[in-house]
């Protein structure tokens, strides 16, 4: 026990990283599946001994792990290279993706997003939750933050008294240590008293969290690797003879919550109002996420008649010259699809992106092609325009309830009804990128870029890698020419910034949100132009603008406060006295009208 807190205090305390950043995920990404491994590894043998675990000890156990983990990944990529016959090689690498990812990636999002998905899904269903399972299931992350705050804080209160007492030879070393000690065990051992206070959750609640998510040593005497089933993966608490629990990643029990209620068989419990809860939530939160971007031009369930008298329901329309067609898909990938397993993965493609891609595709082509501009929220409502007379081009999103990045970087390869630039993401992913891109230019700007990649082969690890490689130099390397037919883009690790942001949030700490460096006064008025004509031409050229233009622009703006034209390219930037921001098109140049400043 003592072995395996020596390894896994460290990775999660953020006090004892290595350097001054919070930004990691490079070097600890897949640190939740080695943890969820050993605790897997522990559960096997008996786990006697209260011996404190010396350094080198510690450090080769680290090494172990992480050498246990290359090989077994060296062995499932030589095992499908083996098995690959060459024929659907898009197929092929897309269970491969799945497998690589089942093994070693934990993150359902960041702790804030998923924190907004279960309080929508649960919260207002709470009474039947405490009644079903003894807890609601928003309380899991909700104490996991706060206990995750509260630990970290003890350690460092504990870290500052040592260091004040270091030099005093009055104080006896044992009960000087004693605080760090219990600094230490905070993190991982759990008593739910100490939990409940300071999370403002009953302690009967805090209990019942933990014994849903509890098991007992040496349940699993036959583990060995990684690829063994692990019951550490559904249940990753250990609940200990003394009353306490050991919780080694107590974000594992976020990351595993909506995969265990999905299944869950307990009298009074029944998992199919769990998935009407999840459905109508997730059509919620994807509404007003948008909304929270386009304000009153992101519409909810809007319905539209073609002219050959087919219906059609958008979930969510955003509107603009450029409009997003929303699709949200809360079905769940389930087990067997996260590892890999072909016949259900087909099954999940064609749920979850066969069906959406169909309706999105449908909505698209009666903008597009057949100028449908007219839409209404019931199919017996009266229907009014909605869409600019222009219309540029459409992308399509479907948004998941769940994380299952290689569907979203892959799927659309495999299938064969991909005819728009659409953009597949999950809805914490959504969250983020709408926390960061919070204005209208912005966020099109993302989605057109991200839907274009269809087709394109490029590969990321995550969403996150994605925006940070966006907000770098907005992704051109997308739009360099392929060699041959076998080439791929993969994007490397770019989320240091994200991280970076979202860790020392998550504590408290000041942190600067990372950006796209176009100026506030140039995306206020790309805002209120949305249905101008040229407006996505217009984005386009702002948001690829070179960030020494925008130096040159903001001291154009001291210079000229009244008015005045700022040329870049065959853009122009006219700052003018008076009347609202507008957009001036012509078949050489654009002018977006910038309000001066009062």
């Amino acid at each position: 026990m003592q072995l395996l807190n020596s390894v896994v205090v460290p990775a999660s305390m953020v006090s004892l990283g290595e350097g001054e950043g919070l930004a990691d995920g490079d070097r600890t990404s897949s640190w939740a599946a080695k943890i969820e491994y050993l605790v897997g590894v522990v559960l096997s043998i008996d786990p006697s001994g209260e011996a404190d675990t010396p350094r080198v000890i510690t450090e080769r156990v680290l090494q172990l792990v992480s050498a246990i983990f290359e090989a077994d990944s060296a062995r499932m990529i030589t095992e499908e290279l083996s098995n690959a016959n060459g024929d659907e090689p898009e197929r092929e690498l897309l269970l491969q993706q799945l497998k690589m990812e089942y093994q070693s990636d934990r993150m359902p999002g960041y702790a804030v997003h998923l924190q907004r998905v279960d309080d929508e899904v649960f919260a207002r269903h709470r009474d039947y939750y405490l009644k079903a399972l003894g807890f609601c299931p928003a309380d899991v992350i909700r104490i996991t933050r706060k206990h995750a705050r509260w630990a970290n804080e003890s350690l460092n209160s504990a870290l500052f008294d040592m260091a004040n007492l270091h030099n005093n030879a009055d104080i006896d070393p044992e009960a000087a240590a004693l605080p760090l000690r219990q600094a230490f065990d905070a993190p991982t051992l759990w008593e739910p008293d100490v939990v409940a206070e300071h999370s403002g959750v009953s302690v009967e609640q805090v209990r019942a969290i933990l014994d849903f998510f509890a098991t007992n040593l040496h349940c699993q005497p036959d583990f060995r690797l990684p690829g063994d089933k692990n019951i550490a993966r559904t249940h990753p608490v250990v609940e200990l003879d003394d009353g306490r629990y050991l919780v080694p990643d107590p974000w594992a029990m976020s990351a595993v919550l909506h995969n265990r209620l999905a299944v869950q068989q307990r009298l009074g419990y029944d998992p199919a109002k769990y998935h009407k809860h999840r459905q109508d939530a997730h059509e919620r939160l994807i509404l007003n996420s948008l909304q929270s971007v386009y304000g009153e031009h992101a519409c909810g369930s809007r319905h539209y008649l073609s002219p050959s008298g087919e219906g059609g329901e958008i979930d969510t329309l955003v509107i603009s010259e450029w409009p997003l067609v929303i699709e949200g898909k809360a079905i769940s990938l389930t087990e067997a699809g996260r590892q890999g397993k072909a016949r259900r993965v087909e099954t999940k493609l064609a749920e979850i992106l066969g069906k959406a891609l169909g309706q999105t595709n449908r909505a698209l082509s009666y903008i597009l092609e057949e100028e449908g501009r007219e839409f209404s929220p019931k199919p017996s409502s009266r229907a009014e325009k909605l869409l600019p007379d222009a219309v540029s081009g459409g992308t399509a999103v479907v948004v998941t309830f769940e994380r299952m990045d290689p569907l979203a970087f892959s799927g659309t390869d495999v299938l064969d009804s991909v005819r728009r630039p659409t953009w597949i993401v999950s809805l914490t992913d959504m969250f983020m990128v709408a926390d960061v891109l919070k204005t209208p230019g912005e966020f099109s700007h993302y989605a057109k870029t991200r839907g274009g990649m269809v087709g394109s082969k490029t590969m990321a690890a995550s969403e996150a890698d994605l925006l940070g490689a966006y907000l770098a130099d907005r992704l051109r390397i997308i739009d360099q020419p392929s060699l041959n037919e076998f080439d791929r883009v993969i994007i490397g690790y770019s989320a240091d910034e994200l991280n970076e942001f979202y860790t020392s949030r998550e504590l408290g700490l000041a942190a600067e949100k990372p950006g796209t460096g176009v100026p506030a006064d140039v995306t206020d008025a790309l805002a209120r132009t949305t249905h101008a004509p040229g407006w996505t031409h217009c984005v386009d050229t702002v948001m690829l603008a070179q960030p020494t233009a925008w130096k040159k622009w903001k001291r154009f703006r001291n210079r000229h406060r009244r008015g005045g034209t700022f040329t870049y390219g065959d853009l122009s930037l006219a700052v003018v006295a008076h009347g609202e921001p507008s957009i001036n098109c012509t078949a050489a140049s654009i002018t977006l009208h910038v309000p001066a400043r009062r």
